[in-house]
């Protein structure tokens, strides 16, 4: 009994350490993603491309780390770093090209905190849309309802329960709130601006 025991110990004191480990990394992802999207926001560019691939080092760190513990991997706060992670990799690469992609080589480990990421960018459209209205480029502002509009299509196309998708289906629920808010932002921009061309006239 006494040597099953000291196995159990043994075992539970190496997740415990892996586990501190993996907040400690996850945090840095977390707090780096969110500084890298405020960034983004204020055209911020410069470096970023670095800052990337020291985030994608930090990401398959947490990989290696949770070899030894795969569950940990798919849970709490190793899940919310890679939801970050993608979020703000989606975000800068639609900024850089004009375009809403990512490698087809994303690990299949990786695809729910894909989907949570893409989710979160259509509040991170959002916030440009709003940005484009108060610069009066309506057109920029509908751009960015076309690629809130596109991503809550895909998106809906997932009924998967709650345990295998855990979020999503709130999320995407939001997002249709972003999209009739929006809808109704755009349309009173437009009305103004027609108000005030008469105005001029």
């Amino acid at each position: 009994m006494q040597e099953i025991i000291d196995k159990i110990i043994e075992y539970l004191e190496e997740k415990d350490r892996v586990r501190e480990e993996l907040i400690k990394t996850s945090r840095e992802i977390i707090r780096c993603c969110r500084d890298v999207v405020n960034r983004i926001h204020r055209r911020e560019l410069e470096n970023l491309d670095d800052v990337f691939l020291n985030l994608k080092s930090l990401v398959e760190k947490l990989r290696v780390k949770c070899r030894t513990f795969p569950d940990m991997y798919h849970g709490g706060i190793v899940q919310e770093a890679l939801m970050e992670y993608y979020e703000a990799l989606l975000l800068y690469k639609y900024i850089k090209t004009g375009k809403l992609e990512i490698a087809a080589d994303l690990p299949r480990e990786d695809y729910v905190a894909f989907l949570l990421g893409l989710a979160d960018v259509a509040g991170e459209f959002r916030r440009e849309l709003v940005q484009s209205l108060l610069e009066d480029d309506i057109e920029k502002a509908e751009e960015f309802y076309f690629r809130i509009e596109e991503i809550y299509s895909e998106l809906s196309r997932f009924s998967f329960p709650d345990a295998l998708t855990p979020g999503l289906r709130r999320k995407v629920d939001r997002i249709r709130y972003i999209l009739e808010s929006s809808q109704n932002d755009i349309l009173y921009a437009r009305k103004t601006r027609e108000l005030l061309k008469a105005l001029n006239k």
